[in-house]
C-alpha cells in the first residue's frame, strides 16, 4: 500500500526520488506504472524498500493498480490475492 500511495502521489514523497518508472508501452504485459529496478553494487543498497517492492509491484495488474483511492488499492489487492490462491 505503500508503494501505491508513493507512485499515486498520495504521499509527500517524490516518486521520481523512490524509483523510475519503466517505459512499458503497449504491447507489454502488466500495467503502466511499472517500476524499474536500479543496478546495484552494495548489499545494503540492495535491501532498500524501494528495492525490494518492485516485483512484486510489478506483478500487479492494471486493475488493482488503477484504483481511485487507498481503500480501493486495497481491497483490489485483497481480492487479486484471494482470486490468485484460489481460497
Amino acid at each position: 500500500m505503500e508503494t501505491y500511495n508513493i507512485v499515486t502521489n498520495k504521499e509527500n514523497i517524490d516518486s521520481a526520488q523512490f524509483s523510475e518508472f519503466t517505459d512499458t508501452g503497449h504491447d507489454l504485459k502488466g500495467h503502466s506504472l511499472k517500476l524499474s529496478l536500479s543496478r546495484n553494487r552494495s548489499r545494503v543498497r540492495r535491501m532498500f524498500f524501494s528495492q525490494r517492492v518492485v516485483a512484486d509491484w510489478n506483478q500487479l495488474p492494471q486493475y488493482v493498480v488503477d484504483a481511485p483511492s487507498t481503500n480501493a488499492f486495497k481491497n483490489r489487492l485483497d481480492k487479486h490475492w484471494r482470486d490468485d490462491t484460489g481460497i
